[in-house]
Order: C-alpha cells, then sequence, then structure tokens
C-alpha cells in the first residue's frame, strides 16, 4: 500500500498543532510512532496531516521513498 492513514487521538501525539509539516517540524511523539512503523526516511512532503474534531489523520505517501 502506497498511503498508510494514522488515527491518533490527542494523547497519543502531543503539540501535533505545532506541526510544521512544510518545514518538516514533526512532534517526537509522532517521529518515535513512525520510527516503530518502520518509516525513518520520510521528507515533510510525504507527511499531510488533518486536525480532526476528535482525531488527527495522518497520512504518508510512500511512492517518493524510495528515492529518498
Amino acid at each position: 500500500m502506497l498511503v498508510r492513514t494514522y488515527r491518533l487521538n490527542q494523547k497519543t501525539v502531543r503539540a501535533l498543532d505545532d506541526v510544521c509539516v512544510d518545514n518538516g517540524w514533526w512532534p517526537s511523539a509522532l517521529v518515535d510512532l513512525l520510527v516503530r512503523d518502520g518509516l525513518r526516511r520520510l521528507r515533510s512532503g510525504d507527511l499531510c496531516i488533518r486536525a480532526q474534531p476528535v482525531m488527527y489523520e495522518i497520512e504518508i505517501d510512500e511512492r517518493g521513498m524510495n528515492n529518498v
């Protein structure tokens, strides 16, 4: 699957509202989760974060990861 979607509650990912995806700023809790999931080489363009009313939805586009 090329795009993974993570749905995380606010306790799982702290300070997600402060993420600046364009500049590659990701909260350490999110980075830790993604590294545990085996996604170690991410660029800012590969990560899309959309705030939901209760949950956060995170999509990772893996199509370009082999070119990093």
